[in-house]
């Protein structure tokens, strides 16, 4: 078990050496270069640097096992660690800082990425870092001058200072050494799982890899912070090509990723079977018609839902500034609409930045300190269908604002306010069998023959008919959301499910990594309709 150590300081108020940093060549490395960069580092007539952050994300792979129907596919390249590096450079002030501010769309402030090859040593990091913080530097000097000029021109009566100065934090997992794993028995069970893809003859592409790897993340900032953890997960990659009775070709990919310390042998080949049988499902699917009516969302599909319609509303409360005056598109709606009604009083809403792991299965959400450095809370979204909290930076969107330590970084933006780990709670939580009789009901009482289940996999919207007379289902291609989710279908929620499943993904543009966990959802209405394919050509010859 990784022992905790949690200590606490007040923010801008203790030198950064009076608490002591773990002792590793990524901490040395990041803490020598930012001191002579504070120190030393200036373009006149321009200020020193007064804000400088940096991350050290380090991945080691464990092994590597990939097969195909069976077949064991040799591994290629060499498993050695690979470190992504970034940092953050400001000028200016607590009152007005070079960050929050944007130019002609391009992603200015940024955290800077080396994804090359950067030698795993101090010198290598230091190398690295010492690149970035010039790179940084340059832009802060730029946008710094622009900002100011462009705050001057529109007469902004800025009364809110950039930086609220919030607690700092410091949290530190002991990195332990990697388990040890059977390379032979992955191997095995890749051989295992792949091989199943040949029980169904439509088959005709079903890979899976396995790939172990301990993460480890490292961060420090000018202000007193840092924090190291680590995670060991196994990377479960499916790539399944099939063909319908149809006559339609489907392909995909699918990624899981599995808590290495958990069993995750057994979530394997759940996850396998389960994939398998909406295979089959699939095959034998006809196409939909269009539909408007209660549906029944399935966990994935209201992990769709909860993530187009909540996690990108409630993200950015602080809107950027554009120079060319445009709105910032990429502040969420929900910033506005704090104690009033977002969603149905069928579910609570949540975020949970502490959790790691759910069933077996990691939450890349897991941020017990925010990018900015601030211990990270635990927040009622929504309860009782009201919006109750948002989450904030140290950059305020209002008076009185104070940082609820959600301050994170994406691929394209300094830290902003952004979700962590989502968590749906049902209210009155129901079995799976109650929720498809509360759909049927619904149905009848709308005279429909059918309604519909969405599962919302990666095949093309998986979906089933279910028929109001005795229940029975069919499955369904060929469908899609007439306008895609919108901000009442959260308000539509009628009932949710007993059983919560995890959906986590990667970081995009506008967000970091997050986490849903969500169980399935009625939603009173929806409109479907049909997609305008044409079948594939079949081969010639069947496959052989």
């Amino acid at each position: 078990m990784k022992k905790l150590l949690v200590l606490f300081c007040l923010f801008c108020s203790v030198p950064l050496g009076a608490t002591s940093l773990p002792d590793n060549i990524y901490f040395k490395a990041m803490k020598d270069e930012m001191d002579r960069s504070l120190k030393q580092l200036r373009l006149p007539p321009n200020p020193k640097p007064s804000y400088i952050a940096y991350w050290v994300e380090r991945s080691v792979p464990l092994s590597r096992a990939a097969a195909s129907l069976g077949a064991l596919d040799e591994p290629h390249g060499r498993l050695s660690p690979h470190l992504n590096i970034r940092g953050i450079v400001s000028l200016g002030n607590n009152k007005e800082d070079s960050l929050g501010i944007q130019e002609n769309g391009q992603a200015w402030f940024s955290p800077t990425y080396d994804t090359g090859s950067v030698a795993d040593s101090y010198l290598g990091i230091r190398q690295a870092l010492w690149q970035i913080t010039d790179k940084a530097y340059l832009q802060a000097v730029e946008m710094y001058e622009k900002k100011k000029a462009y705050k001057r021109r529109k007469q902004l009566d800025e009364t809110l200072p950039d930086v609220v100065p919030a607690p700092a934090a410091h949290y530190v997992e002991e990195i332990l050494p990697p388990p040890a794993l059977d390379e032979k028995a992955l191997q095995q069970l890749a051989q295992r799982l792949s091989a199943q893809g040949n029980s169904l003859p439509y088959v005709e592409q079903f890979y899976v890899r396995l790939s172990p790897f301990v993460n480890e993340t490292y961060f420090l900032n000018s202000r007193g912070s840092f924090f190291q953890y680590s995670t060991t997960e196994l990377v479960l990659r499916f790539e399944v090509v099939f063909r319908t009775k149809s006559g339609y070709k489907r392909s995909f990919k699918f990624v899981d990723s599995l808590d290495l310390s958990a069993d995750f042998k057994s979530l394997a080949e759940k996850e396998t079977a389960s994939l398998l049988a909406r295979v089959q499902a699939m095959y034998e699917a006809q196409q939909g018609d269009a539909y408007v009516g209660p549906v029944l969302l399935m966990p994935m599909a209201a992990a769709d839902l909860w993530g187009d319609m909540f996690v990108q509303e409630a993200k950015g409360a602080k809107p950027i500034l554009w120079l060319d005056g445009s709105p910032d598109t990429s502040s969420g709606q929900f910033k506005n609409k704090l104690g009033m009604r977002v969603v149905s009083n069928a579910v609570s809403v949540y975020d949970r930045p502490h959790a790691k792991a759910y069933n077996g299965f990691l939450l890349t959400g897991f941020s017990p300190v925010d990018d900015e450095g601030t211990w990270a809370q635990d927040l009622t979204l929504a309860t009782g269908g009201i919006l109750r909290d948002l989450p904030r930076s140290v950059r305020p969107a209002k008076k009185g604002d104070t940082s609820n330590g959600h301050g994170r970084v994406s691929r394209a933006y300094f830290p902003r306010e952004q979700i962590s780990n989502l968590w749906v709670e049902a209210v009155n939580p129901l079995s799976q069998t109650e929720l498809e009789n509360k759909l049927l009901e619904k149905c009848r009482a709308l005279e429909l023959e059918y309604c519909y289940i969405l599962h919302d996999n990666p095949l093309n919207n998986y979906m089933e008919r279910i028929y109001t007379a005795d229940g029975h289902k069919e499955p369904v291609d060929q469908l899609k959301y007439e306008s895609g989710f919108t901000a009442r279908s959260l308000r539509d929620i009628v009932a949710a499910g007993d059983t919560p499943e995890v959906f986590s993904s990667s970081p995009t543009v506008w967000l970091g990594h997050r986490t849903i966990v969500t169980p399935a959802l009625l939603v009173e209405e929806m409109e479907l309709v049909p997609v305008q394919a044409l079948p594939d050509k079949k081969p010639f010859l069947p496959m052989p």
